[in-house]
């Protein structure tokens, strides 16, 4: 017999099937995930806060962390007009600017679009250009060139290149910029890999990502001093918000 609602099951049983997966409620201590960053980098200006280990070791403090992002927001909001709730995509790899650019889309009030450059197709990169409807294509100096090859040609988004020896460093706007940002905002989107079809992206909100990294189980004792090491693929889903709440290990293993 086909099952079609739950009205054939008994009522207990009813009652059982909707409180199925269901557990305690517990309270987020922070429903943004900027928030949530700025409350660590307030406490503990001088952690360190991402490490980066390929070739010459670079790191950065949560001070540090703080400001570039701040950059990296008033830049593209005063040059760029860049608004909030708008899209950024994100082309990069992993390094300290991933996080900066991480970090300076959330803080303009915006959704970054994760793109490791060095593993996506243009034609899949075009794609994601297209359908996000991104103003902007934020990405690291050495991919600007195949930034520019997959650029739709209906396209008037502007591509943002940075690198680690930009100008922006030294002379950028360091003041947090002034944008209400609510839990129920989009933080990343997420493309799916297209096997049924055209990858598809999936919005994933402000509180969704700090109730998995906040709560349990998904903080898994994190704190202060731990070492997480950031080796998923860079569009995936938990490899995006690591560096944005605890303190991060941009390498292979932890040393």
């Amino acid at each position: 017999m086909a099952f079609h609602s739950l009205e054939k099951l008994s009522p207990g049983d009813q009652h059982l099937f909707s409180q199925y997966g269901r557990g305690q409620s517990i309270p987020l201590q922070h429903r943004t995930v900027t928030a949530a960053f700025e409350s660590i980098a307030d406490t503990y200006p001088y952690a360190k806060a991402v490490r980066e280990c390929f070739g010459q070791e670079r790191t950065l403090t949560y001070a540090e962390l703080d400001w570039r992002s701040n950059m990296v927001a008033n830049h593209l909001i005063t040059n760029y007009n860049l608004q909030p709730k708008q899209r950024v995509v994100c082309v990069y790899s992993r390094s300290l600017e991933m996080t900066i650019f991480i970090l300076g889309v959330l803080k303009a009030g915006c959704q970054y679009v994760p793109i490791d450059g060095s593993v996506m197709v243009e034609e899949s990169l075009q794609h994601v250009i297209r359908d996000s409807g991104a103003p902007i294509i934020l990405c690291l100096s050495s991919f600007e060139e195949k930034v520019e090859r997959s650029m739709p040609l209906d396209s008037d988004a502007t591509i943002v290149a940075i690198d680690a020896l930009d100008p922006l460093w030294r002379r950028g706007d360091t003041r947090t910029p002034e944008i209400a940002i609510g839990p129920y905002d989009g933080a990343y989107a997420i493309y799916t890999s297209g096997t049924t079809g055209a990858p598809k992206g999936v919005d994933v909100t402000h509180e969704g990502t700090c109730n998995t990294l906040l709560n349990e189980p998904g903080k898994l004792g994190i704190t202060i001093g731990t070492n997480v090491s950031s080796i998923l693929m860079l569009g995936f889903d938990m490899c995006m918000c690591t560096p944005a709440r605890f303190p991060s290990f941009l390498g292979s293993s932890p040393n």
